[in-house]
C-alpha cells in the first residue's frame, strides 16, 4: 500500500497502473485534493482531506470518503460489471442525493457541512458508471436508484435485531436474496452467510460466526462479550476480492497474536470480545482483507508467521 498521510505541503497524483506502482492495492492521499487512478488489481483509494479525484479501474474497487468540507469526485466508469463500493462517513439518515445538470450524482450530508461529500461522474451515463454500493457511517448499505428522475437512496438490509434467540440464516437461499446486501444479527448468538453480491455483515454482539465470500465483504464487529464467547470470521474467497472488518477499538489499542492457522485480534486495554480470523496463514483466499479501527486506521495484518 502507498500512504501519503503524513505529507502537508502539496497534493499528490498518483497512477497505479504505472510500472512502478503496479502491484499496488491501496492508496491514502494526503490532506490536500489528490489526484488516485487505480488499476486492475481491485484497488482501495482514500483521498484523504481536500477535493480529491478518485477513479477506479477493473475488479471491484473500495473509495474510502473522509468527513471534510470539500467534495471528493468520482470517476467509476468501468465495462467489467463489478460492484464497486463506497465508504461514506455520514449516517444514512442524514444524506441527499441529486443528479446535476451535467448528469452527475452528488450526495451530500445535510445536517454537517464537514461530513460526507461525493460527486459520482456521469451517473446518467448507465451502467458502467452506476455499479456501485455504499456504505454510510452507521454502516447501513444502500444503493441510489437510477430508474427514475429523482434518484432516491434506496437500503438494502436484512436484521434480526428483536429476536430472542441467535439465528442461522444462509442470504444465498432467502427469496429475492439479490436484493439485500446488508444482515444484522441478533444479541444472540448468530452464524450469518453471504451471497455473491457485496455484503455487510454483524452478528450485533453474540459469539458469532461470518461467512463472506463471493463480493466485497464488510464485517461489523460489536464487542459485547469476553473471550468465552469469540467472533469468528471465515472469509475464504478465491478469488481474493478486497473486504473490510470494521473495529469498535482505537489502533493502537488492538493486539494481534498468531494461532496457527488462525489469526487473533483483541485490545490490551480491556476485556473485549476475541476475534478469530480462520485460516489466515493458509493461504491467500483467506487473507484478502483490510481492516479499520474506529480511529479510521486502515490496516491489515501480517501474512507469515516467523
Amino acid at each position: 500500500s502507498l500512504d501519503f498521510s503524513p505529507i502537508d505541503d502539496k497534493p499528490e497524483t498518483v497512477v497505479l497502473s504505472e510500472v512502478s506502482w503496479s502491484s499496488v492495492i491501496s492508496v491514502i492521499g494526503t490532506k490536500h485534493g489528490d489526484t488516485i487512478r487505480g488499476n486492475d488489481l481491485g484497488n482501495v483509494l482514500r483521498g484523504g482531506q481536500g477535493a480529491n479525484y478518485l477513479e477506479g479501474h477493473d475488479r471491484r474497487d473500495t473509495y474510502v470518503i473522509e468527513a471534510d468540507k470539500a467534495c471528493d469526485t468520482i470517476n467509476n466508469w468501468s465495462s467489467d460489471e463489478e460492484w464497486d463500493t463506497v465508504h461514506l462517513p455520514s449516517d444514512h439518515q442524514n444524506l441527499a442525493v441529486t443528479v446535476r445538470d451535467n448528469g452527475d450524482l452528488e450526495i451530500r450530508d445535510t445536517v454537517s457541512q464537514a461530513g460526507a461529500c461525493v460527486i459520482l461522474q456521469n451517473w446518467r451515463g448507465g451502467w458502467a458508471w452506476q455499479h456501485v454500493t455504499f456504505i454510510s457511517g452507521d454502516f447501513v448499505m444502500f444503493q441510489v436508484s437510477n430508474t427514475s428522475s429523482r434518484p432516491e437512496i434506496k437500503p438494502m438490509i436484512v436484521g434480526f435485531s428483536g429476536r430472542e434467540s441467535g439465528v442461522e440464516f444462509h442470504l444465498a437461499t432467502f427469496p429475492g436474496n439479490q436484493q439485500i446486501m446488508t444482515m444484522l444479527g441478533s444479541r444472540h448468538n448468530n452464524r450469518l452467510y453471504r451471497n455473491e453480491r457485496n455484503n455487510v455483515l454483524s452478528g450485533m454482539g453474540g459469539a458469532d460466526f461470518l461467512k463472506g465470500g463471493g463480493g466485497s465483504d464488510t464485517y461489523i464487529i460489536d464487542c459485547q462479550w469476553t473471550w468465552l464467547f469469540p467472533i469468528t470470521i471465515d472469509n475464504e474467497d478465491t478469488k481474493e476480492t478486497v473486504d473490510f472488518l470494521l473495529l469498535p477499538e482505537d489502533f493502537e489499542d488492538l493486539v494481534f497474536e498468531p494461532n496457527l492457522p488462525n489469526a487473533y485480534l483483541w485490545n490490551r486495554k480491556q476485556s473485549p470480545c476475541l476475534i478469530i480470523l480462520m485460516d489466515w496463514f493458509k493461504d491467500g483466499a483467506h487473507r484478502h482483507l483490510m481492516l479499520r479501527s474506529q480511529d479510521g486506521v486502515v490496516f491489515t495484518l501480517p501474512d507469515q508467521y516467523i
